[in-house]
């Protein structure tokens, strides 16, 4: 847990409190709303993946208010992915969809995941 604070910290350093508030916000949404059989804990790697998952950043940007770029926060993801694949990641903080489906091949996460 410890790590995934360091990289929330760095991510509200890089976006903004109101940014990770508005990522946190779009993964509550999806889980709240039943579109994915979650409970929502709001920690870094849930709403991290939850999003990706939903494509929140890359298609709904605008309609969950998120005020970067997928180009931005796959840029960020990608620099920071060798501490995210550190983290410890479990059923409920993963869109199962979206891992088979490949949306998070880029962080290469897929065998971490246990």
């Amino acid at each position: 847990m410890e790590l995934e604070q360091q990289l929330k910290k760095e991510f509200i350093q890089d976006f903004g409190k109101d940014a990770w508030i508005k990522l946190k916000e779009a993964c509550k949404f999806h889980i709240k709303n039943g579109h994915i059989d979650k409970i929502y804990k709001g920690n870094f790697m849930q709403v991290i993946l939850i999003t990706i998952g939903f494509e929140c950043v890359k298609k709904y940007r605008e309609a969950h208010e998120i005020p970067f770029t997928w180009k931005e926060f796959k840029k960020w993801l990608i620099d920071h992915k060798e501490k995210i694949r550190k983290c410890k990641v479990n059923e409920n903080d993963i869109d199962f969809l979206a891992l088979f489906s490949g949306a998070y091949n880029f962080l290469h996460i897929k065998e971490e995941i246990k």
